[in-house]
This record gives structure tokens, sequence and C-alpha cells, in this order.
């Protein structure tokens, strides 16, 4: 039996607060950052992911906006232990291109425990984040089933679709492996790797 939750980590922050049920709410990075979850009332009004929340505001004056701890929403399904090898310093991005893509780039306190907490997520990972990157919850057969793959130089885990595209990955970057990154796009990897390496020659 499959389970599809829409609006799922809306619908969660809706869930703890009685008062948001059936009203427009947005999930977002920082008050001033982007909407990493629309309710489904939002969703009406054209508020989607990855929309600005200055834009959010535009289009629904009173909508609800609530900043979260981002990853506390995914404890049921990955251990105390992943948690606890992740910061606070948390990024949620869109590239900007001929198609638009989000991605998290998370800083990790200790790579052997962030990374072996995201093998263990594996089992769990595509039903947390089918809907925050809109990947449709019918693509997937064996929804678990990551591979490793050589993307953009970067060492990284992916999960296929069954024609074969990538719908799903995750790699650690950085020259200490201390930064997790998750996508839904190959492309990214590279866009952001090399932000990261201009960023240090500007140093």
């Amino acid at each position: 039996m499959h389970i599809d939750m829409n609006s799922y980590f809306a619908s969660c922050e809706q869930q703890d607060m009685p008062a948001w049920r059936g009203r427009p709410l947005g999930v977002c990075e920082h008050l001033g950052g982007i909407i990493i979850a629309p309710s489904v009332e939002a969703k009406r009004w054209g508020v989607k992911t990855g929309t600005p929340v200055w834009e959010a505001k535009k289009l629904y004056p009173k909508i609800i906006l609530t900043p979260t701890q981002f990853l506390t929403l995914f404890e049921t399904r990955t251990t105390p232990a992943f948690l606890r090898s992740l910061t606070d310093s948390l990024l949620v991005g869109v590239t900007v291109g001929t198609e638009n893509h989000t991605f998290l780039l998370i800083k990790s306190n200790s790579y052997p425990n962030s990374f072996s907490g995201m093998l263990t997520w594996e089992r769990g990972m595509f039903d947390d984040m089918k809907d925050f990157f809109s990947i449709p919850a019918n693509s997937v057969t064996n929804i678990s089933l990551f591979k490793d793959k050589v993307v953009k130089n970067q060492d990284t885990r992916v999960l296929v679709d069954d024609t074969g595209k990538t719908v799903l990955l995750y790699t650690f970057l950085g020259s200490n492996q201390d930064l997790l990154l998750i996508t839904n796009n190959e492309a990214v990897v590279g866009i952001v790797a090399d932000r990261l390496t201009q960023a240090k020659l500007a140093q």
C-alpha cells in the first residue's frame, strides 16, 4: 500500500497549530527567504515551493509564514545520530537558468556520521522529499535503490526513475566533505561545487 501526503511539511505545521488549519500557510527557510512548503490553501493562491516570501505576501497578503527547523520534520525516518551530525547551518536554494532546480545545502559536523545517516535514510528519503522536489510519486518503482555515481567529479548517491533519469541525489562537498547537498538534478552539483570553489578562491 502506498500513501501520498500532499503538502506534507505545511500539513505538519497545521496539525501542530489547529488555528492554522484551512488557512493559507507557508513553511519558510526564514522570514526573508523562500517558501519551503506551501499548504494546499496557499497553493490555490499560486504560492509554490521556492516562491520568495515577498512574492508569497504579494499573492496572498494574509498568508501565515512560519520558519521551522527543517530537518526535525524527518525525525521519524532518520536517526537521532544523523540529526546530531548536522548543524543549524542550512541553505535552501534555487538555481536560475533555463530550468530552475531546488537544492538543500547543510553543514555537517561529522562526515562519517552524516554519511552513515544518509545511507540509512535512503529507505525513506524518496517519500520524505518527493513533494519538496516535486517528483511524481509513481515515477520510481524501487524508491530505496540509490546507486553510486560520479557526478561533476563528485562521488554521489543517486536515485533514478523508471526511465533512468536521476530524480534525487546527494553528495558531500567541500575539502572536508562537510557540506551535504541534496537535490533532484545532476547539474546542480556542478553549479554549487563551482560556487563554493569561487568563494574559497575569493577569500
